[in-house]
């Protein structure tokens, strides 16, 4: 029997920079979300260019002592305004009914949130590519 050996393994080191490249190179997001997502991944990796870590690690790393996406977002160390967050993951049509204040109800930190959990994921995937 032939066991194939995968590119990365949950306790290898991988330099955070070396996988920005690979998502930078290799995602070709289609809709505002997907791009929303794929720039939140590479907001975060900008953070820690040179950090070689484990591959199990990352998510814990990337929150930086946050507990979650969530307190990560809320406490402001992703995008803090919210027109900025609505402009990065609404599309145009439902930014501007989001302006006049047709969609109040739509929370924006937890909107972000969702995408920085996407964009985590996007970046543990790619990590065991590299």
């Amino acid at each position: 029997m032939t066991v194939l050996e995968f590119p990365g393994r949950r306790g290898s080191l991988v330099n955070l920079g070396d996988v920005a490249g690979l998502i930078a190179t290799r995602e070709r997001p289609r809709g505002i979300w997907r791009r929303g997502v794929l720039r939140a991944a590479l907001e975060l990796l900008e953070r820690f260019p040179d950090e070689r870590v484990l591959v199990g690690d990352i998510r814990r790393t990337l929150l930086d002592g946050s507990r979650d996406w969530h307190e990560y977002s809320a406490s402001g160390r992703a995008l803090a305004d919210e027109e900025d967050i609505a402009r990065r993951y609404l599309t145009s049509r439902r930014f501007e009914s989001w302006r006049e204040g047709s969609h109040p109800h739509i929370d924006l930190v937890m909107m972000q949130a969702r995408a920085l959990h996407e964009a985590c994921g996007l970046i543990e995937e790619a990590a065991l590519f590299v």
